[in-house]
Formats: structure tokens, C-alpha cells, sequence
């Protein structure tokens, strides 16, 4: 398992496989997007140094994909002189969002270490983004329309239509690409997670951007939606016909906000787990999840501020919801915690639709 975390300077990447935790980089710059496959780590870095900017820091040059393994090491998996971002691993195969010529992102991939990139998609000025990768299957979110301007940014452009979920494997004949989501449907994706034929995808309606639904697909047949309330939702995984995401709700009568982890399985969905504090990513492999959540004594009104800790925990049956009151405790200090992905790598908005 890995996570990034504050080292003091910047951003590392930390690992724990079952005994103590250790640390994977220490370098002068952020490693962040972390995502891990049978031992073998990918995630993004500054190619250069950091500088500072009006806001943050910034890359000096672009960002780039390494990769670590206990074997190895750390090495860089891809080089160029654009940006590369989200990566994704299974079994050694990666992909990831690409910056291309003309001003969009596309989707990349590579089967091990040896060969160039294989440029999936090629949306022109568009984005094609939130790639995810299980075994031969990929997926990821395009737009189904033609780029056109924006009115209020000239330097940017919009998709005409919405987003939906495209993939390439064992669903489709050959090499072909489909198109997995309902375009009927009239919601354009957000985030999209494959695990061998079975994907699910958040995605929303015309209005506020962080209103949006969970739509699962078994890899046959139709999608199926599977909320309905309208609150926002993030940070989805999938495992094993099992669909993790957390969700913003408010009680009855609409004072008390609360962050909340679901899990769907068989047609059943179940809340796992309700907290006052931010929640912020969650994960799940077979009947383990795990999620980072700001500590409530450290709470405080800037979650950039906040100390975040991860918890962990193993499912219960479908139809026993996670007491909350046996909530993993944090295992240690941040260092000392087990998950994927400690910190939430706070993904910059990429496109607008």
C-alpha cells in the first residue's frame, strides 16, 4: 500500500507492505497521484524544481510518470517535455493523461517499461481525462461532442455534448473503442474506475458541478444508476462487484452536514460509515477499505491546515452497517497509518463542461 504525506519540505510517497512503513522518495519537489499494482508504484513528479508562483508553487519545467518497485527502485517511466498526469497500474501496464500538441489531453498507455507511449485518444483541444486501467481493460472519460468556445474564458474551449465513459478490451471486438456510458442519459462524467469487466462512474446533470450520481456496469447489458440525491460524490473505487464512494449529506432538517462512506454490492447499498469531518479519499481492495479523515480534535475551518489520518477497516456483511462506533483507530501517526493514497491529491479542475 502506498500514500503521500508531508515530509516537512514537500510531498513524498510512503509504502507499507504488512510490516513497518517506509519511505519511497526524498527529493526537493511534490510526488503525488500515487497508485499501486502488485508491488509496483506509480506517480507523478516535477521534472525540474519547484518555483514559487502567485498562489503555489509550480513545476519549473513539466511533470512526468516514475515508477518504483523493491527490485528496481525508483526510475522515471515516462520523459518528455509535457505534462504528464493520473496514472494508473495493473500488473505492470499504465496509463495516464497526456498534454498533446493543440492544447488538450489525451490518453496514453504503455505495456512495461521497454516501449513508447501508445497514444489511445486524440481529442484535439478537449480533455480526455480520469483514466484507469485492470488488466487489458481500460477506461476513461471523453467528450461526445465537438469542442466550441467558452464566452467568459476566450483561452479555453467547452465540450458540445457531456462526457461519457469510453473504453477498449474485452468488451468490444479487437482493438475498438465504445462508448460504455448511456449518452441518453444527459450526464456528463466526473470520475470512471474499471476492475477486470465491471466499472462504475460518477457523473451529473446540468446545475451545481458537485451534484452527482454513482452508475455501475457489469460488463453486459445496461449501466444502473445507483443514487439518487443529489449530493455530491467523490472519490469512487470498485473491487470485486463492490463500489465504495464518499458522500456530503445533511441530516433531516438540513443543519448538520456530515461526510459519508457508502458501499453498494448485489443491488444493496449500505452506509459504512458517518463522520462531522472531512473525509477526503477512500479505497477499497476486496473487503478492505480505507480512507483518510481529518482528526476531530485538529479539525479547523481551512482543511489545507488540517491533519489528516487513515483508518482502515474490513467490510462487514452487506446488510450490517459499519457500527460507527467501531471505527478503526488511526494505526500510529500519519507515517504509521495503512491506505492508498494518504493525502488527497487535490485534482485540478481540467476541464469544464
Amino acid at each position: 500500500m502506498v500514500w503521500v504525506g508531508w515530509e516537512g519540505n514537500d510531498i513524498e510517497l510512503f509504502g507499507w507492505n504488512g510490516g513497518d512503513p517506509f519511505q519511497i522518495t526524498d527529493n526537493e519537489v511534490h510526488d503525488e497521484e500515487a497508485a499501486v499494482s502488485n508491488g509496483q508504484v506509480v506517480w507523478v513528479a516535477c521534472e525540474g524544481v519547484l518555483v514559487e508562483s502567485e498562489f503555489d508553487e509550480e513545476c519549473s519545467t513539466d511533470t512526468e510518470i516514475y515508477i518504483w518497485d523493491e527490485a528496481g527502485g525508483e526510475r522515471r517511466f515516462v520523459g518528455n517535455t509535457l505534462d504528464d498526469e493520473d496514472p494508473r497500474i495493473s500488473n505492470g501496464k499504465v496509463v495516464w493523461e497526456g498534454e498533446i500538441a493543440g492544447g488538450g489531453e489525451a490518453i496514453f498507455y504503455k505495456k512495461d517499461e521497454t516501449p513508447p507511449p501508445i497514444q489511445l485518444t486524440n481529442p484535439g483541444t478537449l480533455y480526455d481525462d480520469t483514466p484507469d486501467i485492470s488488466g487489458n481493460n481500460i477506461v476513461w472519460a471523453s467528450c461526445n461532442g465537438e469542442a466550441e468556445a467558452n464566452p467568459d474564458f476566450p483561452d479555453e474551449v467547452d465540450c458540445s455534448g457531456n462526457y461519457e465513459v469510453f473504453g477498449e478490451g474485452e468488451w468490444f471486438s479487437g482493438s475498438t473503442v465504445g462508448m460504455i456510458s448511456d449518452p441518453t442519459s444527459g450526464s456528463s462524467v466526473d470520475e470512471v474506475r474499471v476492475d477486470g469487466a465491471e466499472v462504475a462512474w460518477t457523473a451529473q446533470w446540468s446545475g451545481p458541478r458537485f451534484n452527482a450520481e454513482v452508475f455501475y456496469w457489469s460488463g453486459s447489458g445496461d449501466p444502473i444508476q445507483l443514487t439518487n440525491d443529489g449530493f455530491h460524490k467523490n472519490d469512487l473505487a470498485i473491487s470485486g462487484g463492490k463500489v465504495v464512494w464518499v458522500s456530503g449529506t445533511y441530516d433531516e432538517n438540513f443543519t448538520n452536514y456530515r461526510y459519508k462512506i457508502f458501499l453498494w454490492e448485489n443491488g444493496v447499498t449500505t452506509e459504512l460509515l458517518s463522520s462531522p469531518y472531512l473525509i477526503t479519499r477512500v479505497d477499497i481492495d476486496g473487503t478492505t477499505v480505507v480512507w483518510d479523515e481529518v482528526m476531530g480534535e485538529d479539525a479547523t475551518d481551512d482543511y489545507l491546515e488540517d491533519n489528516f489520518e487513515i483508518y482502515r477497516a474490513t467490510l462487514a456483511p452487506v446488510t450490517a452497517p459499519l457500527p460507527e462506533e467501531n471505527a478503526p483507530e488511526p494505526a500510529g501517526g500519519v507515517l504509521g497509518a495503512v491506505a492508498l493514497l494518504c493525502l488527497a491529491a487535490l485534482r485540478r479542475a481540467r476541464r469544464t463542461h
